[in-house]
């Protein structure tokens, strides 16, 4: 890709879309290295690209991590190839370049005048001070934890000073300026990786900037960016330590200061984890033995670790096939969905029955219903595959009592669980349901044979007045309805009819339903319809009123 013929490698319309990007601060960091930052609604990308003479892109990075070449990129590509040809040009009409009036003045001053004034710009202004420092002094050999917090303290000091914020562009000047400054740093820890003084040095440095986090925090990521990074290349370094004593030595050092804190900070986990997560098999078996070892130390004892503490011991184990040894150590923690469904789903394997009690507990524990649900995945599965119906019959019992359940799985629950083991759901039912409207035949069904058990008609007569149940159902209580208050009943199948939202002279079930009623009752209960609207189906009232003509006849 070059960028005097963009055209040529990317779309007409990205070169389009990317005109509307804007960027700040466009710099040419060092010859043919461009950088700046797009802001983009809140947040804000690091932009860098790196050219050859010839105008070949050789490297291109950007902070929104997409794939390919994304706008952002394209759009300081365009600005790079803009500002490179405007210079052609410059140079092509200009065979000779004339010093400039500050190269006049700079050669004009003697060198200890020069010096004096260096001397005063520098003390005057800090980062500019740093960053002489940082280029021309003689660098550290050796460094210690407290070296570390004061380079950190003097990257922020430097921008803001005594300030308690800073903008995006003095966040982005922190993090240029953390990056130079931890070179030497870096080196130190490579050449002593083996040490304890490499974890107090990464540990600091985070620990300080999180003092100040929450007064230099901006919508980027480029903090976070930078200490992994710096994390990621102190883990690299770990594993190129070819002596497998000295490797065994360094992490047994980290290792242990995960086992015995009282208290880890996620960072600290984190970093820990990723020595185990970076290591190569036969090196995370070695790991995994010092786990386990540690667990079976510890036995059932009940430590109050963190879940998030507590998985990464789990996950080792497991991916050690050290699971049965130490299981026993293990055990679910509430409202930890991601740890506990790891946890049971490996113990089902050996241990179904202690699984399934696991789950159930968890299930009576949780307050909300939408974190059952992977629990009852599990469940069905379990049982499923142990062919246990009791278990399965239990789950569905569940359900129903949460309002997530079929009622065609009455009859199951029944036959695996007992007849009585549904009654006290049943009561509920009957005493709350009047409240709520009933939409599915299934459940209109199922809740009018238990009033009909109960002979419950007073409340039958109500649900039916406030719900719009289907004709079939009806048809099975019309009589025992009819029995019992013949007056309330034709009222309620009135107001049904009133407002019915299908078209009655197509349904077979309503046809017979208003014959049933044509039968029970003579004209004179009807003529109160003439007068009502038939708000959505106009044509049942005519329908309706030339069946009893017909009846009269």
């Amino acid at each position: 890709m070059n960028i005097y013929n963009l055209e040529k490698s990317i779309a007409t319309s990205k070169l389009k879309n990317a005109e509307k990007i804007q960027l700040r601060e466009i710099e040419e960091e060092h010859k043919n290295i461009f950088v700046a930052f797009a802001d983009v609604d809140h947040s804000s990308f690091d932009i860098k690209i790196e050219i050859d003479d010839s105008g070949e892109v050789q490297n291109f990075s950007c902070e929104c991590n997409s794939k390919g070449v994304c706008l952002h990129t394209i759009a300081l590509l365009k600005a790079i190839s803009n500002l490179k040809s405007t210079k052609k040009s410059t140079v092509k009409k200009t065979r000779t370049k004339a010093p400039s009036a500050l190269e006049i003045l700079v050669n004009s001053i003697s060198e200890q005048e020069l010096k004096y004034w260096l001397m005063g710009f520098l003390s005057k202004n800090k980062e500019a001070l740093l960053d002489f420092d940082l280029n021309f002094s003689e660098q550290k050999k050796s460094f210690t934890n407290q070296d570390v917090l004061d380079v950190v303290d003097q990257a922020i000091k430097t921008v803001i000073g005594k300030r308690k914020s800073a903008s995006a562009t003095e966040n982005k000047k922190i993090v240029d300026l953390l990056q130079k400054s931890f070179e030497p740093i870096l080196s130190f820890i490579q050449i002593n990786i083996s040490e304890p003084i490499v974890f107090d040095i990464f540990t600091g440095a985070v620990e300080r900037f999180l003092e100040q986090y929450y007064y230099i925090f901006d919508s980027s990521t480029r903090y976070n960016k930078f200490f992994n990074q710096l994390k990621d290349k102190i883990i690299y370094s770990i594993h190129q330590i070819k002596d497998e004593r000295i490797w065994e030595k360094t992490v047994s050092y980290y290792w242990n200061i995960f086992f015995n804190a009282d208290k880890l900070y996620d960072y600290k986990i984190d970093f820990i984890f990723d020595v185990y997560r970076e290591s190569s098999i036969e090196r995370k078996n070695i790991i995994g033995q010092q786990v386990v070892t540690k667990l079976k130390e510890w036995g059932n004892q009940d430590r109050r670790f963190s879940a998030l503490y507590t998985q990464i011991l789990l996950t080792i184990v497991i991916e050690n096939n050290e699971f049965v040894q130490v299981k026993d150590f293990f055990k679910p923690k509430k409202f930890e969905n991601n740890y506990n469904m790891v946890l049971l789903k490996e113990l089902a394997k050996t241990e179904p029955n202690t699984s399934l009690d696991y789950c159930f507990n968890i299930i009576e524990d949780n307050y909300y219903e939408h974190f059952n649900e992977p629990y009852y995945e599990l469940i069905e599965i379990i049982a499923t595959n142990n062919n246990d119906m009791k278990s399965l019959a239990k789950l569905k019992k569940i359900k129903l009592h949460n309002g997530y359940g079929n009622y065609g799985d009455i009859p199951f629950i029944k036959e695996h669980l007992g007849n009585n083991s549904l009654d006290s759901f049943e009561k509920k039912l009957i005493k709350e349901m009047k409240y709520y409207s009933i939409r599915e035949d299934e459940d209109a069904e199922y809740y009018f044979s238990l009033l009909d058990k109960k002979k419950n008609y007073t409340q039958m007569l109500e649900v039916i007045d406030r719900n719009g149940f289907s004709a079939p159902i009806l048809l099975k209580y019309t009589d025992k309805l009819f029995e019992f208050n013949f007056d309330k009943l034709i009222i309620v199948l009135k107001n049904r009819l009133v407002d019915l939202k299908i078209d009655i002279s197509k349904s077979q079930d309503e046809i017979d339903l208003l014959h049933w009623m044509l039968r029970k009752y003579d004209r004179s209960y009807f003529s109160n319809l003439r007068k009502r609207t038939f708000y959505y189906k106009p044509m049942n009232k005519t329908y309706l009123f030339d069946l009893i003509d017909a009846k009269n006849k």
